[in-house]
């Protein structure tokens, strides 16, 4: 690997009329670099890996999760199917009593009235009495 830099900075010499002098320690130390970056790649790849691998179990988890709610749902909706119709039934139920109450409370405040007329036309005929 080292005679193929060599190789390499002859060609740029000759191409771009420039030396560059590359010495085995020159090498060393970029070998060195290359293997020092390559390290911090391998494990930056790795964390991501992890990460992606978590955020994968995440998804499977939730998506197992959604799955029981919605037979769970399934197995309730007749349920609560019949409820809803209980509920209306008994909202049905109260706006009817609530016409009959309502038609109760016309009908007393009809009596009262009248019961007032006779109780006044009761009075003047007591009082023309005496």
């Amino acid at each position: 690997m080292y005679l193929y830099a060599q190789e390499v900075c002859k060609k740029y010499a000759e191409d771009e009329k420039q030396i560059l002098h590359f010495t085995p320690t020159h090498f060393l130390q970029i070998f060195q670099c290359y293997k020092r970056l390559l390290k911090e790649r391998q494990l930056a790849m790795k964390e991501m890996s992890e990460r992606y691998e978590a955020g994968l179990e995440k998804i499977r988890q939730t998506q197992n999760a959604i799955h029981s709610y919605h037979k769970e749902l399934e197995a309730k909706a007749p349920a609560l199917q019949n409820r809803m119709r209980q509920l209306f039934k008994i909202i049905n139920d109260i706006e009817e009593e609530f016409v009959d109450v309502k038609r109760q409370r016309d009908q007393l405040k009809r009596d009262q009235l009248e019961a007032e007329i006779s109780t006044e036309q009761a009075l003047r005929i007591k009082e023309d009495c005496e």
